[in-house]
């Protein structure tokens, strides 16, 4: 199975999206956590609706403390 580049989220998919000349200097994870949030804000206008519906709102995944150093910020960055 394969799914198609087109349905995958990544920082190509930004660079190519509205906001991809403000992310283009940003690293790749906080160019994608940009775009989510932004797609997230954008509601029912978003193409990305029925993915961003389907996110958790929280998770305690190991791979926030490494690239954010503490969960705390992560929360920080959940409430924005």
């Amino acid at each position: 199975m394969e799914v198609p580049k087109r349905c995958c989220i990544n920082p190509d998919t930004v660079l190519a999206s509205e906001i991809g000349s403000v992310c283009s200097g940003l690293k790749p994870w906080v160019s994608v956590a940009q775009f989510l949030i932004r797609e997230e804000r954008l509601g029912d206008e978003s193409s990305w609706k029925p993915y961003i519906d389907i996110l958790p709102e929280f998770t305690n995944s190991n791979i926030f403390w490494y690239v954010f150093g503490s969960f705390d910020y992560f929360w920080f960055l959940g409430e924005i």
